[in-house]
């Protein structure tokens, strides 16, 4: 078995991880009882083992339980816990070895949150699917989908990043968030509003990076770096721990 040395990316799911080698096949370990190591199997693994039948991977995102693949063709494959549809392949089955997302064109990107999954496409659009009971998905619905639906009024994306129970985009140099917004996390100055679609994260232009967590969320941009959300213990860098920030603030150097 090649050691994780020859390893080109990590990707950690809640009490799992995957990583992609550069040979461009999977391997992945830990828990594995929904299937979320790909090997066929529903048996815990202490050590990488290799998701079965997945080659040209460009591209690894973990979720909660389950895991996806970009290929180097553009398509995407998943697998693992599927109760919400977060696979993308119709069904609410669990998988225990890849499948492909059905129906969904060319992709450069893909990113996964807790139980759904998100893609950006080549036309720099974004498609969502699986859970939606905070509006995840971005299509102006709260419903929950097991095939991809088009993210409502989303374009020029050059970056995706799958949150807990929301997902933000990085589109025309502005932060762009939608699902839940639990103390704040998409950054549109309100705190506890879920949004169904899109929202402009207020005062980040020029950006070049967003990263969604579980309840707070950081966006690197050409003049410094920004965080909102959760400040309890400080993790939004602002020299402070306090409740909730609904609003973009420098993190201090």
């Amino acid at each position: 078995m090649p050691g994780l040395t020859s390893a080109s990316q990590l990707a950690v799911g809640y009490d799992h991880a995957c990583a992609r080698l550069s040979g461009q096949t999977v391997r992945c370990w830990g828990y594995n009882e929904s299937g979320g190591l790909g090997d066929g199997t529903t048996t815990r693994r202490a050590t990488a083992t290799e998701v079965t039948g997945l080659a040209d991977v460009a591209e690894i995102s973990t979720g909660g339980f389950h895991t996806c693949a970009r290929l180097t063709n553009g398509s995407a494959w998943c697998w693992g816990y599927n109760l919400k549809g977060q696979l993308g392949d119709g069904t609410t089955t669990n998988r225990s070895s890849p499948v492909k997302v059905a129906g969904l064109p060319p992709i450069e990107e893909i990113a996964c949150g807790e139980a759904h999954t998100c893609a950006r496409l080549t036309d720099a659009t974004v498609r969502c699917w699986g859970e939606n009971a905070n509006g995840q998905l971005g299509d102006g619905t709260f419903t929950n989908s097991s095939s991809p639906v088009v993210v409502t009024g989303l374009s020029g994306v050059t970056m995706l990043s799958g949150g807990a129970r929301y997902t933000c985009a990085v589109a025309a140099g502005l932060g762009r968030c939608w699902g839940s917004n639990s103390s704040g996390v998409l950054g549109d100055g309100e705190s506890g509003v879920d949004r169904r679609a899109p929202v402009t994260v207020k005062g980040v232009s020029d950006a070049l990076e967003i990263r969604a967590g579980v309840f707070h969320t950081l966006a690197r941009t050409t003049t410094g770096a920004y965080g909102w959300g959760v400040n309890s213990s400080g993790e939004l860098g602002r020299g402070t721990e306090t409740a909730g920030e609904p609003e973009p603030a420098l993190i201090v150097w």
